[in-house]
């Protein structure tokens, strides 16, 4: 659209100033003149180190501290600093508990629309990303991140206290509860305690002796998937080895 076509108007009083495209109001004809760039798609301000354009000269102050990693936007509660007064709002929730985001679906809440966003997903039978190495799909970009490393094999969590690495912080999270003498998870049948809850669910079929692992060339059935690795190599590997 031309800049030329597009008519503004303002009231008999001089004060407020109507947008003729989609009726907005504002009290400045500047402010009126920055929201017209929306509809004329108008880019008069450049970045001078990348290509970046806008229509604002706030937002390109505000692009410029991506250059200069200058970030004036301080937390009063921690060390949180930022270069944009949005994102400090954003952390302030942390502190708040703030979360005005809600699911239309189910009783979730958060502090992000984008986390909103996320959450919908799981509403959906939707798998927008796909693994470009096998079959796999999933509803979020960070479990496809995620399941690429076993492809990749990239471990980037490390642990502290030992060489231990992996490709998921919940992982890693789980093995720092072996350099711990805590032990949360309790058998509500006998005094066993455990550091992981997946060793409680192994210990639980002791007592209700269900056998959910079953071997694929026998009739062989086990409480531990660990214990179904062992017999497979034990009895069947050889097998396999003499049909190839």
């Amino acid at each position: 659209m031309d800049p030329s076509e597009v008519k503004t108007s303002s009231n008999q009083f001089g004060k407020d100033f109507k947008c003729s495209i989609c009726s907005h109001t504002f009290t400045t004809a500047n402010n009126l003149k920055v929201h017209m760039r929306i509809h004329t798609k108008e880019k008069p301000f450049n970045c001078s180190t990348c290509s970046y354009k806008c229509s604002a000269s706030s937002h390109l102050k505000q692009h410029m501290r991506i250059h200069t990693k200058e970030k004036p936007f301080h937390c009063s509660i921690c060390s949180y600093k930022c270069s944009t007064s949005s994102d400090l709002k954003v952390h302030m929730r942390i502190h708040t508990n703030e979360k005005p985001f809600n699911c239309s679906t189910c009783s979730f809440k958060c502090s992000q629309s984008s986390n909103l966003k996320q959450h919908m997903r799981t509403h959906s039978d939707e798998k927008q990303y796909e693994c470009t190495v096998c079959e796999y799909s999933c509803k979020q970009l960070s479990n496809l991140k995620v399941h690429l490393r076993n492809h990749t094999n990239e471990k980037p969590f490390h642990c502290s206290t030992c060489s231990y690495k992996c490709s998921r912080s919940i992982s890693l999270k789980q093995h720092m509860k072996t350099h711990s003498q805590e032990k949360p998870f309790q058998c509500n049948m006998c005094s066993y305690e455990c550091k992981r809850l997946n060793d409680l669910k192994d210990h639980l079929r002791r007592h209700t002796n269900e056998k959910p692992y079953n071997c694929s060339a026998c009739n062989y059935s086990c409480n531990r998937s660990s214990n179904l690795k062992v017999h497979y190599k034990k009895f069947h590997v050889f097998d396999d080895e003499n049909k190839s």
